[in-house]
Formats: structure tokens, sequence, C-alpha cells
């Protein structure tokens, strides 16, 4: 063979070679390139799967809350784990709609955060205006709502997502996020903020609605005080807890004195204006761990945890005070002022249980009454004497 022959056989192997070579180098790399990817691919379904599974238990949680501030620390425990290196605050529509008040907060290290969340006018956010989302992806280029520049001038400009939260046509409140290492927020995530958005709203708007028939069912449209439902309940659980704790519990009955010639004389409008007055003096008058309930047409009861005989009687004398200096006005004018009587009786040296402290209760009252109005007593007591200066008749 000749030589050129043997030369360029030779040539002809190890180009051959060096193309097999390239081909499994090449080979190879798209393995490894679609192994990668395949690696992310399960990563990120992983990552989805598991923002599934959380917000499906924040889903579960807010439908276990009682009441709108209990579904507060569901906000802040899942909402850093749904999205993390963000920061957020939930905020709540005021009944006067004219501010947006913030309840609760999330995300970072305090030393992080780009300043706490305060009120707030609903017209400084872009997404309230607007009534849908509004993300701010380039703070240089996109508009920016007013309550974030603060943040911005304090810690640098960073990515947000404005999400109002709406339910059955009503505005509720706003769900602000901003991305605390200024890093773009992905889509993934902004997706993920707007399905919690969407089940807190409806949350939100579940436990409202219930707050709001319980709040009816309990308290008198008229006074704003509790109605005897709530009272009837309370006293049971009151005495359940004064009895395990050995302490006592003071009830008082209080009814207005000639109510009904008020009533005749000056007419049901001016006598509901009576009520809602002495309701309004009542609820500043009890503590805080005070019930003042209205039990039934002029007659008040307030339940009196912790409270002796004795100190009932004391703080029932400065009511009936108090509510005998309550100036009357009606029909743009001071229509007079009305007197009180009080009857007391107090678990357990009156009465073992709820009936019977009731019952002993309103037979001291009927007793003041006997006695000339406007005073206290205690069942089976001596009438306390007018206040000075106002006839017992009164």
């Amino acid at each position: 063979m000749p030589v050129h022959d043997n030369k360029t056989h030779a040539l002809t192997n190890v180009s051959g070679i060096a193309r097999d070579t390239t081909a499994r180098r090449d080979a190879e790399n798209l393995a490894r390139e679609a192994s990668a990817k395949l690696e992310r691919s399960v990563q990120e379904l992983e990552r989805v799967n598991a923002s599934i599974q959380l917000l499906a238990q924040m889903m579960d949680a807010l439908q276990a809350c009682s009441t709108v501030e209990e579904s507060f620390d569901v906000f802040r425990k899942y909402c850093g784990r749904l999205l993390p290196g963000m920061w957020g605050a939930l905020y709540l529509l005021r009944s006067s709609r004219d501010l947006l008040e913030p309840v609760a907060q999330f995300g970072a290290r305090l030393k992080d955060r780009p300043g706490e969340a305060e009120l707030l006018p609903p017209e400084d956010c872009l997404g309230m205006r607007r009534g849908r989302v509004h993300a701010v992806t380039d703070p240089d280029t996109d508009l920016v709502c007013s309550h974030w520049r603060a943040a911005h001038q304090s810690t640098g400009a960073a990515p947000t997502l404005c999400l109002p939260l709406a339910a059955q046509g009503d505005m509720i409140g706003l769900l602000a996020f901003r991305s605390v290492a200024g890093q773009p927020i992905e889509e993934g995530l902004a997706q993920q903020a707007r399905s919690m958005a969407e089940q807190i709203a409806l949350s939100l708007s579940s436990l409202k609605l219930r707050e709001q028939l319980r709040r009816q069912s309990i308290v008198d449209s008229l006074t704003g005080l509790y109605n005897r439902r709530f009272l009837d309940e309370s006293i049971l659980r009151e005495l359940a807890r004064a009895s395990r704790k050995s302490q006592p519990l003071s009830l008082l009955m209080l009814d207005l004195d000639h109510f009904k010639k008020w009533n005749d004389t000056r007419g049901h409008d001016a006598g509901d204006q009576v009520l809602r007055l002495v309701g309004s003096e009542l609820q500043r008058a009890v503590r805080g761990s005070d019930l003042a309930c209205r039990f039934g047409g002029e007659e008040f009861a307030i339940l009196m945890p912790e409270t002796d005989p004795d100190i009932a009687l004391e703080r029932a004398n400065t009511i009936r005070e108090r509510i005998g200096r309550i100036d009357i006005e009606y029909g743009g004018q001071v229509a007079g002022r009305i007197s009180v009587s009080i009857g007391i009786a107090a678990f357990p040296i009156h009465a073992k249980d709820a009936n019977s402290l009731v019952r002993a209760a309103d037979a001291a009252l009927y007793e003041a009454k006997g006695a000339g109005r406007d005073r206290v007593m205690l069942p089976q007591d001596a009438a306390a004497p007018p206040a000075a200066g106002r006839a017992s008749t009164a």
C-alpha cells in the first residue's frame, strides 16, 4: 500500500475518534444538562407541593379560628414560611372606612424590617385605589405607593406587592409585601401571595360575619349593653368560677323609677333616649371585669365577679348617684332627670345558684321600690337613705 494511503487512513481514524469523542462529550453534556434540569424541576415541584401543603394547613387553621383576632396569629406564623425573604403586613379597613389599621406583621429579623406598619389612608395604596393587585418590579420605573416611600428612603428601594382584600364585593383590608433583600419577587411567590390573599379575605369575611351575628344575638340594639340571654350564660359561668375559687359574686338589679310616667308624658322616643343615656352611663361606670346588661324594659343588671356585698353596696350607690346626675335632653332642651332603685344579692351569702341569685337581687330591688325608691338595698336590709336634696319618691 502506498505511504500516502496509510497516512490518509490514519488521519481518517483520528478524525473519526475525535468526532466520536466530541459526540460522547456532547451527549454527556446534554445528559448532565437534562439531569440538572430534571433535578431543578423536581426541586421546584417539591417546593410547590410543600407550599400547597402549607397553604392548606393555613386554610385549616383559619377555619378553626373563632375570632378575627385569632386569625392574626395564623397569618404571622404561616406567611413567613410561605413567603421567605419578604416582609409583610396585614391591614384591616376600619368601620369608618377612612383608615387601614395594621393588625399583624411577619418576615425578616426586626433590624432588617423596612419600618413598622402604621395607620394609612386607603388612597395611599394604588392597589386599594384600583381594587386590584399592584406590583412594583422596578421602583425606579414603576409607580410606587405612597406608603412604601418611607421604607424605600430608610432601607433602599425594593420590589413590592399590594393585594387588596375583598370578599363578596366588600373591601375589607390590604396585604402589603416588600422584598427585604431587594431581590425581584418571583412569579411563583407572587402567585402564592395572591392565593394566600384570597383565602385570608374569605376567612376574615366569614369571621366578621360570624362575630356580627353573635353580637346581634347577645347585645341590646338600643343601649349597646349585653342582653338577658348573655347575662343568663354569664351567671352560670361566673358562678362556677366563683365556686371553684371560693370567691364572692355580686349581682345588681336596677330599675328606673317612674319610667312609665316618663313614657306616658313625653312619648316613647323620649323613653328610648333615657334608656340610651343610662346604658352609656353604665358602660362608663362598670369595671372591665363587670358585666352590664339590659334585663328587659327599664330594668338593668350588673354582674360583679370577685365582689362581696359591702363593696357591691358602695359601688351601687355610686352608680345610683351618677345616673341621678344625668341631664336628659330631648327636643333640644333638658327634659329632666331620672332616679334608679337597686337591689343586690351575693353568692354564696344570699344564694347558691343562678336562679336564686336573680330572685334574691330582684326581691331586694322591690324592697327598695317599696321603701321609697332612689336607693340601694340588700335582701331584707334597711333602706339606704336617698341622695341629699332628693325626694325619696322621685
